[in-house]
């Protein structure tokens, strides 16, 4: 919407009453009226956020893998939901991406890949629309399937390990899918039809010397690196398709505070890693969390220095308190990449973190989205195609922990072009 005509009114207003009123006493009052209501209206850059609509996919969905039998506690092993990672392809496509499996890495569910079908028009009841294409399988360079059991790790080759738990998905033009891996933590790219074919290195900073099949004992065991359940869960592929960017779910075992024993706690300060693509080497940022017992579940790029970052709590139902999407920028922080650790809670002088806004709040009331049925996992983030009056088609997906009775959740939000600015998205 064009401010113009606004400027143009009170200007024109500003003049007539001028002429009539006597300058002694009133000139100057008028004066500072007019003065700020012009400045209003020509500083006022953000619009308005809406909720176009949503797809609840019921918990007992079955997904195209053509699997069959029953794992864990005889969860259906073709079971469509789980969706930790969301990207858009072209048109009205996504690549929709399951985690681990159910049962936190007991059971040996056979990761994967959907293609879905997201619609959205708001001059229909009801406006969403939701259909499964396909479902692919992950799987090692020799064929061999990857899996959530936390045990399914290689002690002499950890990267080749067959445990996975697959949480961020972004593509390129080339057909390449790049999938963060929390386990590890590792970064592998596949080709679309799921076969792995590049493993790139992790740096030390967020490596674990000694593994294990239990996350309790595995932090006991190490003192750096990602800690349980923490490991990289947020992926952004620059516009450009150059470099990506990697976010830990939580803080690094080496980056925080002191508590008794030596032990370190939960902290605000979380690392994000830019990796350039031909290279492999990257570049460590600071991004300070709300608070130490929040989490990042998602990265989206914006152009090459501006990210989204979906920042929740653990909690869900009335106790929710965070699940919230900022926009942040890296130029200017600090690359970290040197300091072997960091504080938990303030940082010093000589380290800049990213600037962080916030964009939208998931917990707002205008969504009607909080209370007793607000899900715990609000995981995805992927942008549509640009709706036809120039505003930005968001995509935020929820993960229902294949519970049966809970629905994958996919709601779709329009944001005003201003909130923005610098969008390079090419699809």
């Amino acid at each position: 919407m064009s401010l113009r005509p606004f400027q143009d009114s009170l200007a024109k207003t500003w003049s007539t009453l001028h002429q009539r009123v006597h300058q002694s006493y009133s000139l100057h009052l008028l004066t500072l009226i007019c003065v700020s209501l012009l400045s209003f209206f020509s500083t006022r850059v953000s619009g308005e956020i809406f909720l176009l609509g949503s797809v609840s996919v019921p918990g007992d969905a079955h997904d195209l893998s053509g699997l069959e039998g029953t794992i864990g506690n005889g969860t259906p092993h073709n079971l469509f939901g789980a969706i930790g990672g969301l990207e858009h392809l072209n048109g009205n496509r996504y690549l929709a991406l399951p985690d681990r499996g159910p049962l936190d890495g007991a059971s040996q569910f056979h990761c994967r890949c959907h293609i879905v079908e997201l619609t959205i028009d708001v001059k229909k009841t009801p406006a969403a629309g939701f259909r499964l294409l396909q479902t692919s399988m992950l799987k090692t360079e020799d064929g061999r399937p990857l899996i959530g059991a936390l045990e399914a790790f290689d002690l002499k080759s950890p990267s080749k390990s067959l445990r996975f738990d697959p949480e961020g998905v972004r593509v390129n033009s080339n057909g390449s899918m790049f999938v963060s891996d929390e386990y590890g933590p590792f970064l592998y790219e596949f080709d679309m039809a799921g076969s792995r074919k590049r493993i790139f290195p992790t740096p030390a900073a967020f490596s674990i010397a000694h593994l294990t099949s239990d996350p309790e004992q595995e932090e006991e065991l190490n003192s750096s690196g990602r800690a349980k359940n923490g490991g990289w869960e947020g992926l952004a592929i620059a516009p450009d398709e150059t470099r990506l960017m990697l976010a830990t779910q939580k803080s690094l075992l080496q980056d925080g505070n002191d508590v008794d024993g030596g032990k370190k706690k939960r902290s605000r300060t979380l690392r994000l890693l830019d990796i350039d693509l031909t290279s492999g080497k990257g570049r460590q940022f600071v991004y300070l969390l709300e608070h130490a017992k929040n989490g990042i579940s998602e990265l989206l790029a914006v152009n090459d220095k501006e990210f989204l970052v979906l920042e929740r709590d653990g909690s869900g139902g009335n106790d929710a308190r965070t699940k919230r999407i900022y926009r942040i920028r890296t130029d200017g922080a600090t690359d970290v990449s040197a300091f072997q650790s960091l504080p938990g809670d303030s940082l010093p002088e000589n380290i800049a973190p990213v600037q962080k806004t916030l964009l939208l709040d998931l917990l707002d009331p205008r969504w009607n989205l909080a209370g007793e049925t607000c899900p715990e996992k609000w995981e995805g983030l992927a942008f549509g195609p640009t709706l036809a009056d120039g505003r930005r088609l968001l995509w935020v997906a929820v993960d229902n922990d294949y519970i049966p009775d809970a629905p994958t959740l996919f709601h779709a939000f329009a944001i005003d072009a201003s909130d923005l600015p610098g969008f390079e998205w090419k699809k």
